[in-house]
Protein backbone atom coordinates (compact mmCIF):
# COMPACT_ATOMS: atom_id res chain seq x y z
CA UNK A 1 0.00 0.00 0.00
CA UNK A 2 2.87 2.55 0.57
CA UNK A 3 4.63 1.85 -2.61
CA UNK A 4 1.13 2.59 -4.09
CA UNK A 5 0.42 5.24 -2.12
CA UNK A 6 4.20 7.15 -3.14
CA UNK A 7 3.47 6.38 -6.75
CA UNK A 8 0.60 8.64 -6.47
CA UNK A 9 2.41 11.43 -4.94
CA UNK A 10 5.10 10.83 -7.51
CA UNK A 11 2.57 10.79 -10.27
CA UNK A 12 1.16 14.24 -8.56
CA UNK A 13 4.18 16.01 -8.91
CA UNK A 14 5.19 14.29 -12.42
CA UNK A 15 1.40 15.97 -13.62
CA UNK A 16 2.87 19.51 -11.74
CA UNK A 17 -0.80 18.96 -9.28
CA UNK A 18 1.33 20.36 -6.68
CA UNK A 19 -0.08 23.97 -5.24
CA UNK A 20 3.01 25.14 -3.86
CA UNK A 21 5.28 25.24 -7.19
CA UNK A 22 4.14 28.79 -8.51
CA UNK A 23 7.50 30.19 -6.81
CA UNK A 24 7.35 34.42 -7.04
CA UNK A 25 8.43 34.49 -3.95
CA UNK A 26 11.04 31.49 -3.48
CA UNK A 27 11.93 32.04 0.44
CA UNK A 28 10.63 34.25 3.53
CA UNK A 29 12.41 37.34 3.78
CA UNK A 30 13.53 38.82 7.48
CA UNK A 31 13.50 42.22 8.97
CA UNK A 32 16.71 42.91 7.24
CA UNK A 33 15.59 42.01 3.94
CA UNK A 34 17.26 39.06 3.57
CA UNK A 35 16.53 35.16 3.88
CA UNK A 36 18.72 34.87 7.14
CA UNK A 37 17.89 36.88 9.83
CA UNK A 38 19.67 39.24 11.86
CA UNK A 39 21.72 37.43 14.09
CA UNK A 40 22.28 34.45 12.05
CA UNK A 41 24.37 37.09 9.58
CA UNK A 42 25.95 38.37 12.53
CA UNK A 43 27.59 34.72 13.27
CA UNK A 44 28.33 34.29 9.99
CA UNK A 45 30.45 37.09 10.06
CA UNK A 46 32.41 35.97 12.84
CA UNK A 47 32.90 32.83 11.06
CA UNK A 48 33.77 34.84 7.44
CA UNK A 49 36.59 36.65 9.47
CA UNK A 50 38.51 33.61 10.76
CA UNK A 51 37.57 31.74 7.21
CA UNK A 52 39.64 35.06 5.71
CA UNK A 53 42.53 34.68 7.95
CA UNK A 54 42.62 31.21 6.70
CA UNK A 55 42.95 32.29 3.18
CA UNK A 56 45.43 34.67 4.38
CA UNK A 57 47.76 32.03 5.60
CA UNK A 58 47.17 29.60 2.74
CA UNK A 59 49.77 28.88 0.32
CA UNK A 60 50.26 31.60 -1.66
CA UNK A 61 52.76 29.53 -3.90
CA UNK A 62 50.01 26.68 -4.88
CA UNK A 63 50.23 26.37 -8.88
CA UNK A 64 46.59 25.67 -10.71
CA UNK A 65 46.78 24.55 -14.35
CA UNK A 66 44.45 25.04 -16.93
CA UNK A 67 42.46 21.90 -18.50
CA UNK A 68 43.77 20.27 -21.64
CA UNK A 69 42.94 22.10 -25.31
CA UNK A 70 43.16 21.63 -28.24
CA UNK A 71 42.30 23.31 -32.16
CA UNK A 72 40.88 20.95 -34.33
CA UNK A 73 38.81 21.02 -37.72
CA UNK A 74 35.80 18.97 -38.20
CA UNK A 75 34.19 17.58 -41.03
CA UNK A 76 31.15 15.40 -41.27
CA UNK A 77 30.27 13.42 -44.76
CA UNK A 78 27.29 11.76 -45.46
CA UNK A 79 27.15 11.18 -49.12
CA UNK A 80 29.80 9.84 -51.96
CA UNK A 81 32.15 7.36 -51.33
CA UNK A 82 31.82 7.39 -47.32
CA UNK A 83 33.55 4.04 -46.93
CA UNK A 84 36.74 5.38 -49.00
CA UNK A 85 36.49 8.52 -47.31
CA UNK A 86 37.13 6.36 -43.82
CA UNK A 87 39.53 4.60 -45.74
CA UNK A 88 41.68 7.88 -46.60
CA UNK A 89 41.58 9.11 -42.64
CA UNK A 90 42.60 6.04 -41.41
CA UNK A 91 45.22 6.47 -43.96
CA UNK A 92 45.80 10.28 -42.44
CA UNK A 93 45.51 11.76 -45.89
CA UNK A 94 46.00 15.83 -45.45
CA UNK A 95 43.40 17.64 -44.31
CA UNK A 96 43.55 20.13 -47.59
CA UNK A 97 44.13 16.88 -49.77
CA UNK A 98 40.53 15.69 -48.33
CA UNK A 99 38.69 18.53 -48.73
CA UNK A 100 39.22 18.99 -52.03
CA UNK A 101 38.92 15.93 -53.29
CA UNK A 102 35.83 15.16 -51.64
CA UNK A 103 34.37 19.01 -51.97
CA UNK A 104 32.97 19.35 -48.41
CA UNK A 105 30.30 21.98 -48.34
CA UNK A 106 31.07 22.56 -44.56
CA UNK A 107 34.13 22.66 -43.12
CA UNK A 108 34.61 23.98 -39.39
CA UNK A 109 38.47 24.68 -38.80
CA UNK A 110 40.27 25.97 -35.56
CA UNK A 111 37.63 25.06 -33.15
CA UNK A 112 38.67 24.50 -29.28
CA UNK A 113 38.68 21.10 -28.13
CA UNK A 114 39.07 19.22 -24.90
CA UNK A 115 40.17 16.03 -23.84
CA UNK A 116 38.68 13.65 -20.66
CA UNK A 117 38.29 10.47 -20.18
CA UNK A 118 34.83 8.85 -19.22
CA UNK A 119 33.18 5.44 -18.77
CA UNK A 120 30.71 4.33 -21.88
CA UNK A 121 27.81 3.00 -21.51
CA UNK A 122 29.04 -0.31 -21.23
CA UNK A 123 31.84 0.44 -18.97
CA UNK A 124 34.70 0.88 -21.05
CA UNK A 125 36.65 3.62 -21.27
CA UNK A 126 35.98 6.57 -24.17
CA UNK A 127 38.07 9.57 -24.71
CA UNK A 128 36.12 12.19 -24.86
CA UNK A 129 36.66 15.49 -26.70
CA UNK A 130 34.27 18.23 -26.08
CA UNK A 131 34.17 20.59 -28.54
CA UNK A 132 33.65 24.32 -27.47
CA UNK A 133 30.39 25.83 -28.84
CA UNK A 134 30.50 29.72 -29.96
CA UNK A 135 28.31 32.05 -31.37
CA UNK A 136 28.29 30.45 -34.74
CA UNK A 137 28.81 26.96 -34.31
CA UNK A 138 26.87 24.58 -32.16
CA UNK A 139 29.24 21.37 -32.34
CA UNK A 140 29.12 19.49 -28.73
CA UNK A 141 31.57 16.21 -28.70
CA UNK A 142 33.63 13.58 -30.16
CA UNK A 143 34.12 9.87 -28.27
CA UNK A 144 36.72 7.46 -28.84
CA UNK A 145 37.63 4.13 -27.26
CA UNK A 146 41.07 4.68 -28.75
CA UNK A 147 42.46 5.14 -25.14
CA UNK A 148 46.16 6.02 -26.72
CA UNK A 149 44.69 9.63 -27.50
CA UNK A 150 45.25 10.60 -24.06
CA UNK A 151 49.54 9.68 -24.07
CA UNK A 152 50.25 10.21 -27.90
CA UNK A 153 50.80 13.25 -30.49
CA UNK A 154 47.62 14.42 -32.45
CA UNK A 155 48.81 17.39 -34.31
CA UNK A 156 48.26 16.48 -37.95
CA UNK A 157 46.32 13.58 -37.10
CA UNK A 158 42.92 12.56 -37.59
CA UNK A 159 40.12 10.78 -35.05
CA UNK A 160 36.70 9.67 -36.67
CA UNK A 161 33.91 7.60 -36.22
CA UNK A 162 32.06 5.88 -39.46
CA UNK A 163 28.63 4.79 -39.47
CA UNK A 164 27.82 2.00 -42.10
CA UNK A 165 24.03 3.50 -41.81
CA UNK A 166 21.09 1.53 -41.14
CA UNK A 167 17.02 2.00 -41.45
CA UNK A 168 17.23 5.82 -39.27
CA UNK A 169 19.95 7.02 -40.79
CA UNK A 170 22.41 7.61 -43.84
CA UNK A 171 26.14 5.92 -44.03
CA UNK A 172 28.41 8.63 -42.69
CA UNK A 173 31.81 9.33 -41.38
CA UNK A 174 32.42 12.36 -38.74
CA UNK A 175 36.22 12.90 -38.00
CA UNK A 176 38.21 15.66 -36.13
CA UNK A 177 41.61 16.86 -37.43
CA UNK A 178 44.03 18.07 -35.13
CA UNK A 179 45.94 21.37 -35.87
CA UNK A 180 47.81 21.61 -32.01
CA UNK A 181 49.05 19.60 -29.74
CA UNK A 182 46.85 19.16 -26.39
CA UNK A 183 48.42 21.26 -23.96
CA UNK A 184 47.98 22.30 -20.52
CA UNK A 185 49.63 25.46 -18.86
CA UNK A 186 50.03 27.61 -15.76
CA UNK A 187 46.86 29.61 -14.76
CA UNK A 188 48.29 33.10 -13.83
CA UNK A 189 48.77 33.93 -10.46
CA UNK A 190 46.46 36.80 -10.29
CA UNK A 191 43.93 34.52 -11.70
CA UNK A 192 45.08 31.53 -9.79
CA UNK A 193 44.43 33.19 -6.23
CA UNK A 194 40.80 33.38 -7.29
CA UNK A 195 40.49 29.71 -7.52
CA UNK A 196 42.64 29.08 -4.19
CA UNK A 197 40.27 31.57 -2.05
CA UNK A 198 37.46 29.30 -2.85
CA UNK A 199 39.85 26.50 -2.10
CA UNK A 200 40.35 27.77 1.27
CA UNK A 201 37.02 29.28 1.74
CA UNK A 202 34.62 26.29 0.93
CA UNK A 203 36.93 23.13 2.39
CA UNK A 204 36.98 20.47 0.12
CA UNK A 205 36.96 17.72 2.85
CA UNK A 206 33.23 18.81 3.06
CA UNK A 207 29.94 17.97 0.98
CA UNK A 208 26.47 18.79 1.57
CA UNK A 209 25.55 14.72 1.54
CA UNK A 210 26.76 12.89 4.20
CA UNK A 211 29.51 10.27 3.34
CA UNK A 212 27.38 7.42 4.59
CA UNK A 213 24.32 8.81 2.86
CA UNK A 214 25.94 9.38 -0.45
CA UNK A 215 26.95 5.55 -0.29
CA UNK A 216 23.31 4.54 0.36
CA UNK A 217 22.14 6.48 -2.10
CA UNK A 218 21.83 3.90 -4.44
CA UNK A 219 19.34 1.66 -1.92
CA UNK A 220 16.09 2.15 -2.28
CA UNK A 221 15.19 -0.96 -0.34
CA UNK A 222 14.35 0.81 3.16
CA UNK A 223 12.07 4.04 3.33
CA UNK A 224 12.46 6.37 6.28
CA UNK A 225 8.86 5.75 7.45
CA UNK A 226 9.21 2.43 6.88
CA UNK A 227 11.54 1.22 9.84
CA UNK A 228 10.97 -0.13 13.39
CA UNK A 229 10.78 3.04 15.65
CA UNK A 230 9.39 5.23 13.24
CA UNK A 231 6.07 2.53 12.72
CA UNK A 232 6.04 3.48 16.71
CA UNK A 233 6.33 6.94 16.63
CA UNK A 234 3.67 7.13 13.22
CA UNK A 235 1.11 4.57 15.41
CA UNK A 236 1.88 6.99 18.50
CA UNK A 237 1.31 10.51 16.67
CA UNK A 238 -2.01 8.19 14.75
CA UNK A 239 -3.79 7.36 17.95
CA UNK A 240 -3.46 10.56 19.88
CA UNK A 241 -4.46 12.82 16.84
CA UNK A 242 -7.38 10.33 16.47
CA UNK A 243 -6.22 9.89 13.08
CA UNK A 244 -9.75 8.83 11.12
CA UNK A 245 -10.31 5.74 9.24
CA UNK A 246 -10.23 6.64 5.13
CA UNK A 247 -12.97 4.09 4.14
CA UNK A 248 -15.02 4.64 7.17
CA UNK A 249 -14.75 8.62 7.68
CA UNK A 250 -14.61 9.47 4.04
CA UNK A 251 -11.90 11.16 2.01
CA UNK A 252 -12.94 14.60 3.37
CA UNK A 253 -12.58 13.85 7.23
CA UNK A 254 -9.39 12.15 6.46
CA UNK A 255 -7.99 14.72 4.39
CA UNK A 256 -8.98 17.95 7.06
CA UNK A 257 -6.94 15.80 9.70
CA UNK A 258 -3.86 15.33 7.47
CA UNK A 259 -4.18 19.06 6.98
CA UNK A 260 -4.56 19.76 10.90
CA UNK A 261 -1.93 16.82 11.56
CA UNK A 262 0.82 19.24 12.16
CA UNK A 263 -1.19 21.87 14.33
CA UNK A 264 -2.23 18.63 16.55
CA UNK A 265 0.84 17.42 16.73
CA UNK A 266 2.06 20.25 18.70
CA UNK A 267 -1.15 21.12 20.66
CA UNK A 268 -1.79 17.35 21.72
CA UNK A 269 1.90 16.06 22.23
CA UNK A 270 4.50 18.73 22.58
CA UNK A 271 4.52 18.39 26.62
CA UNK A 272 4.38 14.53 26.31
CA UNK A 273 7.68 12.81 27.52
CA UNK A 274 6.17 9.14 26.01
CA UNK A 275 5.81 11.15 22.61
CA UNK A 276 9.51 13.36 22.98
CA UNK A 277 11.32 9.21 23.78
CA UNK A 278 9.52 8.21 20.50
CA UNK A 279 10.69 11.15 18.34
CA UNK A 280 14.49 10.87 20.04
CA UNK A 281 14.33 6.84 19.33
CA UNK A 282 13.28 7.05 15.98
CA UNK A 283 15.79 10.23 14.95
CA UNK A 284 18.66 8.23 16.42
CA UNK A 285 17.30 5.27 13.79
CA UNK A 286 17.01 7.19 11.08
CA UNK A 287 20.73 8.75 11.51
CA UNK A 288 22.50 5.72 12.19
CA UNK A 289 20.53 4.25 8.98
CA UNK A 290 21.84 7.25 6.69
CA UNK A 291 18.43 7.56 6.33
CA UNK A 292 15.62 10.39 6.41
CA UNK A 293 12.62 12.21 5.12
CA UNK A 294 10.78 15.19 5.35
CA UNK A 295 8.40 14.14 8.36
CA UNK A 296 10.82 13.21 10.23
CA UNK A 297 12.89 16.35 9.70
CA UNK A 298 10.45 18.39 10.43
CA UNK A 299 9.74 16.34 13.90
CA UNK A 300 13.45 16.79 14.74
CA UNK A 301 13.61 20.48 14.03
CA UNK A 302 9.98 21.41 16.50
CA UNK A 303 11.41 18.41 19.20
CA UNK A 304 14.93 17.60 19.42
CA UNK A 305 17.68 20.01 17.94
CA UNK A 306 18.96 21.76 14.97
CA UNK A 307 22.17 19.98 14.91
CA UNK A 308 20.25 16.74 14.21
CA UNK A 309 17.91 18.08 11.75
CA UNK A 310 20.81 19.28 10.04
CA UNK A 311 22.01 16.06 10.20
CA UNK A 312 18.91 14.47 8.75
CA UNK A 313 18.66 16.81 6.06
CA UNK A 314 22.13 15.60 4.75
CA UNK A 315 21.00 11.96 4.69
CA UNK A 316 18.43 13.26 2.36
CA UNK A 317 18.95 14.19 -1.54
CA UNK A 318 16.06 15.84 -3.02
CA UNK A 319 15.41 15.34 -7.22
CA UNK A 320 13.07 17.94 -8.76
CA UNK A 321 10.39 16.34 -10.47
CA UNK A 322 9.31 18.93 -12.81
CA UNK A 323 10.52 22.40 -13.75
CA UNK A 324 8.11 24.20 -11.25
CA UNK A 325 9.35 21.80 -8.08
CA UNK A 326 10.48 24.11 -6.03
CA UNK A 327 11.38 21.54 -3.09
CA UNK A 328 15.65 20.96 -3.92
CA UNK A 329 16.12 24.74 -3.59
CA UNK A 330 14.03 24.68 -0.78
CA UNK A 331 15.75 21.54 0.86
CA UNK A 332 19.30 23.62 0.24
CA UNK A 333 18.07 26.79 1.90
CA UNK A 334 16.85 24.88 4.90
CA UNK A 335 20.21 23.05 5.28
CA UNK A 336 21.83 26.53 4.33
CA UNK A 337 20.22 28.41 7.43
CA UNK A 338 20.66 25.28 9.85
CA UNK A 339 24.11 25.21 9.03
CA UNK A 340 23.99 28.90 9.82
CA UNK A 341 22.45 28.83 12.67
CA UNK A 342 24.80 25.81 13.67
CA UNK A 343 28.25 27.21 12.99
CA UNK A 344 28.88 24.67 10.05
CA UNK A 345 30.71 27.05 7.45
CA UNK A 346 31.14 24.80 5.14
CA UNK A 347 28.00 23.15 4.67
CA UNK A 348 26.50 26.76 4.78
CA UNK A 349 28.40 28.15 1.77
CA UNK A 350 27.90 24.87 -0.63
CA UNK A 351 24.22 25.00 0.09
CA UNK A 352 23.88 29.01 -0.70
CA UNK A 353 26.16 28.32 -3.88
CA UNK A 354 23.95 25.30 -4.86
CA UNK A 355 21.11 27.79 -4.81
CA UNK A 356 23.10 30.96 -6.34
CA UNK A 357 24.03 27.97 -8.92
CA UNK A 358 20.68 26.44 -9.09
CA UNK A 359 22.80 23.19 -9.25
CA UNK A 360 20.17 20.92 -8.38
CA UNK A 361 18.84 17.26 -10.19
CA UNK A 362 15.43 17.49 -12.19
CA UNK A 363 13.56 15.06 -14.34
CA UNK A 364 12.78 18.22 -16.90
CA UNK A 365 13.66 21.73 -16.22
CA UNK A 366 11.62 24.29 -18.65
CA UNK A 367 13.33 27.59 -19.20
CA UNK A 368 9.95 29.33 -18.04
CA UNK A 369 10.40 28.37 -14.53
CA UNK A 370 14.10 29.83 -14.68
CA UNK A 371 13.55 33.52 -13.77
CA UNK A 372 11.89 32.50 -10.97
CA UNK A 373 14.65 31.12 -9.27
CA UNK A 374 16.79 33.89 -7.52
CA UNK A 375 20.54 33.92 -6.88
CA UNK A 376 20.56 35.60 -3.54
CA UNK A 377 24.13 36.98 -3.57
CA UNK A 378 23.15 39.95 -1.50
CA UNK A 379 23.41 37.81 1.15
CA UNK A 380 26.91 36.65 0.58
CA UNK A 381 27.92 40.21 0.02
CA UNK A 382 26.71 41.27 3.17
CA UNK A 383 29.08 38.73 5.11
CA UNK A 384 32.25 40.34 4.44
CA UNK A 385 33.57 37.87 1.91
CA UNK A 386 35.21 38.49 -1.35
CA UNK A 387 32.48 37.53 -3.79
CA UNK A 388 33.70 38.70 -7.18
CA UNK A 389 36.83 36.04 -6.73
CA UNK A 390 34.53 33.58 -4.76
CA UNK A 391 32.12 33.69 -7.85
CA UNK A 392 34.84 33.77 -10.72
CA UNK A 393 37.01 31.00 -8.74
CA UNK A 394 34.31 29.02 -9.18
CA UNK A 395 33.31 29.66 -12.48
CA UNK A 396 37.45 29.32 -13.92
CA UNK A 397 38.14 25.19 -14.72
CA UNK A 398 40.96 23.79 -14.09
CA UNK A 399 42.81 20.61 -14.51
CA UNK A 400 42.75 17.90 -11.69
CA UNK A 401 41.01 19.65 -9.33
CA UNK A 402 40.45 18.18 -5.90
CA UNK A 403 37.69 15.83 -5.85
CA UNK A 404 35.60 18.02 -4.31
CA UNK A 405 36.29 21.32 -5.92
CA UNK A 406 33.22 23.98 -5.88
CA UNK A 407 32.49 24.24 -9.50
CA UNK A 408 29.89 27.00 -10.57
CA UNK A 409 27.39 27.53 -13.51
CA UNK A 410 28.54 29.75 -15.89
CA UNK A 411 24.93 31.53 -16.54
CA UNK A 412 23.94 31.84 -12.96
CA UNK A 413 26.96 33.43 -12.02
CA UNK A 414 26.50 35.99 -14.97
CA UNK A 415 23.17 36.25 -13.66
CA UNK A 416 24.31 36.87 -9.28
CA UNK A 417 26.83 39.08 -10.92
CA UNK A 418 23.46 41.49 -12.46
CA UNK A 419 22.41 41.67 -9.37
CA UNK A 420 25.66 42.97 -7.34
CA UNK A 421 25.62 46.02 -5.78
CA UNK A 422 29.32 46.60 -6.97
CA UNK A 423 28.54 46.52 -10.78
CA UNK A 424 31.64 48.62 -11.81
CA UNK A 425 33.74 46.30 -9.45
CA UNK A 426 32.29 43.36 -10.97
CA UNK A 427 33.02 44.67 -14.91
CA UNK A 428 36.47 45.84 -14.36
CA UNK A 429 37.26 41.87 -12.67
CA UNK A 430 35.64 39.97 -15.44
CA UNK A 431 37.32 42.36 -18.26
CA UNK A 432 40.44 41.33 -16.53
CA UNK A 433 40.27 37.59 -16.80
CA UNK A 434 39.38 37.91 -20.72
CA UNK A 435 41.95 40.13 -21.87
CA UNK A 436 44.51 38.29 -19.69
CA UNK A 437 46.62 37.23 -22.71
CA UNK A 438 48.56 34.35 -19.83
CA UNK A 439 45.24 33.16 -19.53
CA UNK A 440 44.04 29.47 -21.31
CA UNK A 441 41.99 30.33 -24.25
CA UNK A 442 39.23 27.67 -22.84
CA UNK A 443 39.07 30.16 -19.48
CA UNK A 444 38.73 32.70 -21.36
CA UNK A 445 35.77 31.67 -23.67
CA UNK A 446 34.22 31.11 -20.84
CA UNK A 447 34.82 34.37 -19.21
CA UNK A 448 32.80 35.52 -22.38
CA UNK A 449 30.11 33.55 -22.06
CA UNK A 450 29.65 34.60 -17.97
CA UNK A 451 29.51 38.12 -19.24
CA UNK A 452 27.43 37.87 -22.09
CA UNK A 453 24.69 36.49 -19.04
CA UNK A 454 25.52 39.56 -16.94
CA UNK A 455 25.03 41.61 -19.72
CA UNK A 456 21.45 40.01 -20.94
CA UNK A 457 20.26 39.89 -16.92
CA UNK A 458 20.82 43.69 -16.39
CA UNK A 459 17.68 45.74 -15.91
CA UNK A 460 19.15 48.97 -16.34
CA UNK A 461 19.56 49.26 -20.32
CA UNK A 462 22.05 52.19 -20.31
CA UNK A 463 24.19 50.10 -18.47
CA UNK A 464 23.53 46.88 -20.21
CA UNK A 465 24.29 49.11 -23.74
CA UNK A 466 27.42 49.96 -22.12
CA UNK A 467 28.54 46.84 -21.45
CA UNK A 468 27.64 45.63 -25.00
CA UNK A 469 30.21 47.82 -26.53
CA UNK A 470 32.69 46.73 -23.93
CA UNK A 471 31.89 43.26 -24.94
CA UNK A 472 32.73 44.03 -28.48
CA UNK A 473 36.12 45.39 -27.45
CA UNK A 474 36.94 42.50 -25.21
CA UNK A 475 35.88 39.94 -28.04
CA UNK A 476 38.93 41.97 -29.98
CA UNK A 477 41.35 40.58 -27.57
CA UNK A 478 40.72 37.28 -27.86
CA UNK A 479 42.93 34.80 -30.03
CA UNK A 480 41.88 35.27 -33.67
CA UNK A 481 40.12 31.64 -33.95
CA UNK A 482 37.54 32.00 -31.29
CA UNK A 483 36.94 36.03 -31.61
CA UNK A 484 36.11 35.20 -35.44
CA UNK A 485 33.62 32.87 -34.33
CA UNK A 486 32.06 35.15 -31.96
CA UNK A 487 29.03 37.59 -32.60
CA UNK A 488 27.76 40.08 -30.29
CA UNK A 489 24.56 41.31 -31.77
CA UNK A 490 22.12 43.99 -29.23
CA UNK A 491 19.54 41.95 -29.78
CA UNK A 492 20.62 39.18 -28.35
CA UNK A 493 20.57 40.95 -24.56
CA UNK A 494 17.23 42.22 -24.40
CA UNK A 495 14.31 39.70 -23.67
CA UNK A 496 11.84 39.47 -26.05
CA UNK A 497 8.60 40.30 -25.50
Amino acid sequence: MKTLIKTFHLLAFLLGLQANWSCAQEFTKHANGLIYGQETMAALRKIVDSQNIRYRKCDPNGMYNSQYQAYCNIIHLDSGNIKQAAIEIGNNIRFDSFCKKYRLPVVHRNLLVLRYESKGYLGKTEVIFPIMQTDKINEDFFASADTTLRKRPVRNNWVYSYHKGDEYSRESVRALYFTTEFNSQKIPDEIAKMIRYVDCLIDTNSSILDSRAEQKLSDTSTFADETPRRKLLDKYIDIHTNKPDRKQAGYEAYWKWQSQRDSLIKGILANNEEFRNLVKDAIDEAISLSISDEEIEKLAYQFDSKQRTLQLKRNRRVVGHCSGDTEPREHAQQIALLSAETGNWEIFLRAHLDVLNDGFERFTDGSYSWDSRKTYITELEKLNIDVISLLLGIALRIDNPSGNHYIGSISRIGRAFSESSTPDEVEAAIAAVIKNEKLDDYNRLLTYYLYRSYIFYLTDSARKRKNIASLRKLVATLPPQIRSKLIVNEKDFFARK
